[in-house]
C-alpha cells in the first residue's frame, strides 16, 4: 500500500479571490499540481498528517500494494523513461489509458514499478485524470512531469506529449550520465591517492619513526612535523571521524530549514569556478523543461511555475518565481529574467527573440542544447587541468613524506662516514 498525506492549502481562484481547504496527495508537489489543475493558484500548501493508504485494483480483483517499507514507490530515471515511452507507444496505438496501464502492469516484473502502475490504475478507476493519478502514485512524477501530462490530456494529444516527455527524460538522463562519467576518473585518482597517503602517514611513518628517533640525533623540522602529524592522527583519528560525521549530520539538519538552505544555495552560486558550472547545469535543465512544458500546451506562466521545480537551488528558484510574477503582469521574458542569476545573457536574448517571433519553444530548446554543450566543454577543460594538478599535488605530498624519512637517514650515513 502506498501512503499519502493530507495537505491544507490557501490560494487564489480565477477571479483572484482567496480560497482555502484541504486535499489528499502523495507529496507537496502533487498537491500543488492538483490545485493548478483545478484552476487555483497555490499560495501556501502545508502537510497536515498522514491519513490514508492507496490501494489498487485490476478488474474486479483487488490488488493491494505492499507497505512502502517493503516496496518503494520511487522510480529510477531509467524506469521512469521506460514507462513513459511504453505508455506513449500504447496510447499512440489508440489503446485507452486504462488498458495501456493494464498491459504495462502485466508485463513488468519490478515490484516498485508494478505498485506504482497499480496505484495509477486505481486512481483512474476512481475518476482521476492520468496526471492527478500519477502525482498521487509517486513523487517520481514531478510537478513538471504531471503538468505536461495534464496539458496533453487537455489538448487531446496525450500520446505525442508522452512521446515528447519520454525523449526529454532520456536526454536529461544522458546529460547526468555524461557528467557522472566525466567525474569518475578524477574521483578515483583522489580516493586512491588519499588512501596511499593515509597508509603512509598512519602505518608506515610510525614504524620508520621508531628507527629514526633511536638514532639519538637532531631531527630536521620536516621530520619532526611528519612524526607529530602521524602521532596526532593515530591518537585522534576516531575523534576526527566522529567530528566529521557530526558535522555532516548537523549540515543535513540545518539544510531542512528554508532560511539556511537559501543562504547555502546562494553561497554555492558565489564560489568562483563552481558557480558557473552550477548555473549552467541548472539553466540548461530549466530551459529544456520549460520548452517541453510550453510546447505541450501549457501557458507560459504555468510552464515557468512547473519548470521551477527542476531547479534544485532555492536562490535561483526564488528569482524564477519573481520573474514568473513579472511575466504574469505582462512583462516580456527578457525584462523579467534580466539581471537575475538564472539565465546567461546570450541564452536570454535567444529566448526573447523566440518569444517575439512566435518560436519560444524552439529557442528554449536551442538555448538548453547550447548550455549543455557549454557545460560539457567546461567540464572537459576543467578536468584537463585538474587531473595533472591532482597528480602534481599528490606527488608533492608523497615527496615530502619520503624526504622527511630519508633526510635523517642520509645525515646519519654522512656522520658515520
Amino acid at each position: 500500500m502506498l501512503k499519502v498525506a493530507n495537505f491544507d492549502y490557501k490560494g487564489l481562484n480565477a477571479q483572484g479571490k482567496s480560497v482555502k481547504g484541504s486535499l489528499v496527495a502523495n507529496s507537496r508537489d502533487a498537491a500543488v499540481t492538483i490545485l493548478q489543475q483545478q484552476g487555483l493558484t497555490p499560495m501556501q500548501v502545508t502537510e497536515q498528517k498522514k491519513v490514508a493508504q492507496a490501494q489498487s485494483k485490476v478488474g474486479s480483483k483487488e490488488v493491494k500494494a505492499k507497505p512502502s517499507i517493503f516496496v518503494s514507490n520511487q522510480l529510477t530515471s531509467k524506469q521512469l523513461t521506460l514507462i513513459t515511452r511504453q505508455l506513449a507507444t500504447l496510447i499512440n496505438a489508440h489503446l485507452p489509458v486504462n488498458e495501456a496501464l493494464h498491459v504495462l502492469v502485466n508485463q513488468t516484473r519490478k515490484k516498485n514499478v508494478r505498485a506504482v502502475l497499480l496505484t495509477i490504475q486505481q486512481q483512474i478507476n476512481d475518476g482521476q485524470s492520468l496526471a492527478t493519478a500519477m502525482a498521487m502514485a509517486s513523487s517520481s512524477f514531478t510537478q513538471a512531469y504531471t503538468a505536461t501530462i495534464a496539458a496533453g490530456e487537455k489538448s487531446g494529444q496525450l500520446g505525442p506529449v508522452l512521446q515528447r516527455l519520454a525523449d526529454y527524460s532520456q536526454v536529461m538522463q544522458q546529460t547526468r550520465s555524461r557528467i557522472q562519467i566525466a567525474l569518475i576518473y578524477p574521483a578515483i585518482i583522489a580516493l586512491v591517492s588519499l588512501a596511499v597517503i593515509s597508509l603512509l602517514v598512519v602505518y608506515v611513518v610510525p614504524q620508520v619513526a621508531e628507527v629514526i628517533v633511536s638514532m639519538d640525533q637532531e631531527l630536521p623540522a620536516i621530520t619532526k612535523g611528519l612524526i607529530g602529524l602521524s602521532q596526532f592522527l593515530q591518537d585522534k583519528l576516531l575523534i576526527i571521524l566522529l567530528a566529521g560525521l557530526g558535522i555532516a549530520l548537523l549540515y543535513s539538519m540545518l539544510m531542512r530549514h528554508a532560511g539556511v538552505r537559501m543562504l547555502v544555495h546562494r553561497f554555492w552560486l558565489s564560489v568562483p569556478g563552481l558557480s558557473h558550472l552550477i548555473k549552467t547545469y541548472l539553466a540548461a535543465r530549466f530551459c529544456k523543461t520549460l520548452a517541453m512544458l510550453y510546447d505541450s500546451g501549457n501557458p507560459i506562466v504555468d510552464a515557468v511555475e512547473s519548470a521551477k521545480a527542476v531547479v534544485q537551488n532555492d536562490y535561483m528558484a526564488h528569482h524564477i518565481e519573481q520573474a514568473r510574477q513579472q511575466i504574469h503582469e505582462g512583462k516580456g521574458f527578457l525584462s523579467a529574467f534580466s539581471k537575475r542569476p538564472v539565465l546567461p545573457l546570450l541564452a536570454l536574448h535567444l529566448i526573447a527573440s523566440g518569444q517575439a517571433n512566435g518560436q519560444l519553444a524552439t529557442m528554449l530548446d536551442k538555448a538548453a542544447n547550447d548550455l549543455e554543450q557549454q557545460l560539457q566543454n567546461t567540464i572537459t577543460a576543467m578536468l584537463a587541468l585538474i587531473e595533472p594538478l591532482m597528480m602534481l599535488v599528490m606527488g608533492g605530498i608523497v615527496l615530502v613524506i619520503v624526504m622527511a624519512v630519508m633526510v635523517p637517514i642520509l645525515d646519519m650515513n654522512q656522520l658515520m662516514m
